[in-house]
């Protein structure tokens, strides 16, 4: 085994949003098209642990899918009017400790050794439904 770290290689993202349009209109179940937007992410974009989240009014947010994330961290709710507003366009955050999200989830932060992260809204007919998070 070598002891030169891995060095991650960014793939064509043509050739991954061609491979997983394929993937995703094979198989149309929710569960099924949730872990395969995961895994387009991580091939994408690399980060330490990725999430989506779903909401149904704007107000309450909860993970549905995930990668790299302790069950404490994935099973936490997160309510409030703020959030809608939040997650309207993608948000590119170095140091959580300095935004809004923090006093939302501080302590879950601390606990899962999240520093930074990126949020992206996911909408469906210009209705956000959820977000997809990666955390570094």
């Amino acid at each position: 085994m070598s002891t030169r770290a891995a060095v991650w290689e960014r793939p064509d993202p043509l050739r991954v949003l061609v491979e997983a349009s394929a993937s995703l209109l094979a198989v149309p179940e929710l569960s099924t098209v949730v872990e395969k937007i995961l895994d387009l992410a991580s091939r994408v974009i690399q980060a330490e642990a990725y999430a989506m989240w779903r909401t149904k009014d704007g107000l309450t947010w909860q993970i549905i899918a995930s990668k790299g994330l302790s069950q404490q961290y994935k099973d936490a709710v997160l309510t409030g009017p703020g959030l809608a507003t939040l997650t309207q366009e993608p948000i590119v955050i170095e140091d959580l400790r300095s935004h809004p999200f923090f006093k939302l989830r501080g302590d879950h932060y601390q606990a899962e050794g999240i520093v930074s992260m990126m949020v992206l809204p996911l909408r469906i007919a210009a209705r956000l439904e959820g977000t997809i998070a990666f955390y570094w």
